[in-house]
């Protein structure tokens, strides 16, 4: 028994060793014989019959050992390989990725053929791809992840890390010198098709759907140093580096108000483009599974000229006839929570009951099932319903919303949307801590020339409410001579404050009431007593008050006291003064002929003299 298991073992182990010489003489004669057709193949090339010594003649080797290649093999490329990873002739319809156990010989490591994949495990990973005729897009790495994780908790629990799909994290040490950067991008574009192409060196593509909140960028600099900064402690940059002119000067457009061709930072905000209502079609619905990836279908919808977003609620096929889409009610509302819609204002149109409430808020559109009080359709309240599934939704205060009603097409039904026209909410807008500030928003230094304007809206369409600067009362609007110095800013301004006023030198000098009263520096009077014979006379068609304290007082010229003539005395000052008239042919309106009366800051009396008798006397308090 002991001899039969002794002889079974050992045929074993011929049959072993003659398995493995096969698969080697097979391995040896595999140029001699086809290559078997089977889908990720693995092969050595240095096995196949390459030298990878970086002769022309092994080039010549490899592209035939190439063309023997089934798609979509993998090749390992031996350690000490000097082939550049160049093939002559690549076939675009065939796919293989090269494993090279090293670098690959040659400045810039190219891929094999069209479409092919390059991965080096020596120093580093590194994998990339080439593409010449197969007009394919094809990545040479990708990262993919699914987040469906309806309980991870976000920013609302102290958790504002993102989970990415990739992530690159570099450290520079205490020690280390030089550059350090966690992700590095680099594009070469060598193209001439300035009309058909555009190369980007970094895109973010972002897709938005539901309700979450979508940052396309976030760039966040923090600094931890608790130490004054040295240069470029925290820096943003964009640059662009060219020759020549954007647009020649001798060109009939330079200087025109326009984006040009050349743009530092251009920025593009346009709405998505959606279908128009057809017969028949199929509409797909807003789906929330687990493993879903909603697709919903968007129509617009002309009314009364305004174009309106309604979106698939169920899915179905559209009926034969296109459904009335009516213009949704908008409403002023707030909402308890619970079950109660409160609608303060009615903006336009008749809410019925069983419409549906949608705005930013609530996130899924609830029905309005009947009126509780007020005015029917209009403002009152409301008892509301939500749609099966939906657990609650947030309390929210004085909200724009539409009120619209589900529209029933064929075996599809529409919910209203929005308006399909966008607007956004701002370009750029600053932001920081109380008591932080900025030195310069938006500025520049003497080596740039502005050829047209360096704040033009004159190819904007400006709503009756827009402006193209706005200010608030007391603010400098505008400072005409700054030459960039601190003792140069500020010296001929424009503002307002209770009137239009421009300023030189710290002072007013014309100032331009919303009466319409102008104060023009014709003759400037500062009086120094508190009665009409300690003020001195001023001659022009205006005085203008300059009071160094409270009642001060101040006179106006006795050639102006002819019967008929008028006199406007303005106090152009931060102070309250009195006015007193020159004799007893003055007065003011609600005046005894001969007493004087009160000025306000900023404020205007008007006085006609028409001998002794008072005839009329007006009155311009300071302006709101």
């Amino acid at each position: 028994m002991f001899r039969i298991l002794v002889k079974l073992k050992n045929l074993f182990y011929l049959i072993i060793y003659l398995c493995i010489l096969y698969e080697n003489c097979l391995y040896l004669s595999a140029l001699a014989q086809p290559l078997p057709q089977r889908w990720g193949d693995r092969y050595n090339l240095a096995g196949l019959g390459a030298k990878l010594d970086g002769s022309a003649s092994d080039a010549v080797t490899i592209q035939s050992i190439y063309n023997a290649l089934p798609s979509n093999s993998l090749v390992e490329v031996p350690r000490g390989s000097r082939w550049n990873g160049k093939l002559a002739a690549p076939d675009p319809n065939k796919y293989v990725t090269w494993l090279f156990d090293g670098p690959i010989a040659g400045y810039y490591p190219s891929p094999g053929g069209d479409g092919d994949v390059n991965i080096t495990l020596n120093g580093g990973f590194y994998a990339g791809a080439v593409s010449k005729t197969s007009k394919h897009f094809n990545t040479p790495a990708s990262a993919f992840f699914w987040n469906m994780n309806p309980g991870f908790c976000g920013p609302f629990c102290s958790n504002y890390a993102q989970m990415p799909a990739f992530g690159a994290q570099a450290i520079s040490g205490p020690t280390s010198s030089g550059n350090t950067s966690a992700i590095n991008a680099e594009l070469d574009s060598y193209g001439n098709g300035p009309s058909s192409n555009y190369d980007v060196g970094i895109n973010s593509f972002v897709k938005k759907m539901g309700q979450n909140s979508v940052w396309g960028i976030v760039d966040d600099i923090q600094d931890f140093s608790a130490k004054s900064p040295g240069a470029f402690a925290s820096w943003n940059e964009f640059d662009l580096w060219a020759n020549g002119q954007d647009i020649p000067e001798f060109d009939p457009s330079y200087g025109n108000a326009q984006s040009g061709h050349r743009s530092l930072f251009y920025i593009s905000g346009s709405h998505l483009n959606a279908a128009y209502w057809s017969a028949h079609q199929n509409v797909s619905a807003w789906s929330a599974g687990l493993y879903d990836k909603p697709d919903v279908t968007r129509i617009q919808v002309g009314v009364n000229g305004v174009a309106w977003l309604w979106y698939a609620r169920t899915t179905g096929t559209t009926g034969s006839a296109q459904p009335n889409f009516p213009a949704p009610t908008e409403a002023v509302a707030s909402y308890d929570g619970a079950t109660t819609l409160t609608v303060s204002s009615v903006v336009s149109g008749t809410i019925s009951i069983g419409d549906y409430v949608t705005a930013a808020q609530p996130v899924h559109p609830f029905q309005i099932v009947k009126q509780l009080t007020g005015t029917t359709g209009g403002a009152g309240t409301y008892q509301i319903a939500l749609d099966a599934g939906i657990a609650s939704e947030s309390a929210f205060s004085s909200e724009g919303v539409y009120i619209a009603p589900r529209v029933t097409d064929g075996t599809a039904v529409w919910q209203f949307g929005e308006m399909y026209n966008q607007t956004i909410g701002s370009v750029l807008w600053l932001t920081g801590s109380l008591g932080d500030g900025y030195d310069t928003p938006v500025g520049g230094d003497s080596t740039i020339r502005i050829n047209n304007a360096w704040l033009d809206a004159s190819n904007s369409q400006m709503s009756s409410t827009a402006s193209v600067v706005r200010v608030a009362s007391g603010q400098i609007a505008v400072d005409f001579t700054a030459n960039g110095t601190l003792a140069g800013r500020n010296q001929h301004t424009l503002s307002y404050s209770t009137g239009l006023a421009y300023s030189a030198g710290g002072g007013v000098v014309h100032r331009t009431f919303d009466d319409g009263i102008e104060a023009r520096p014709v003759s400037i009077t500062v009086a120094a007593g508190t009665t009409i014979a300690d003020a001195a006379s001023a001659s022009g068609p205006y005085v203008l008050v300059k009071a160094n304290a409270d009642n001060s007082g101040v006179t106006v010229s006795s050639t102006l006291g002819n019967t008929g003539a008028s006199q406007t005395i303005m106090n152009i000052s931060a102070h309250s003064i009195y006015v007193y008239p020159i004799n007893s042919a003055w007065a003011f309106y609600g005046k005894s002929v001969g007493s004087g009366t009160l000025l306000p800051p900023y404020s205007s009396v008007t006085a006609i003299n028409i001998g002794t008798n008072l005839l009329f006397a007006e009155y311009h308090p300071q302006a709101p």
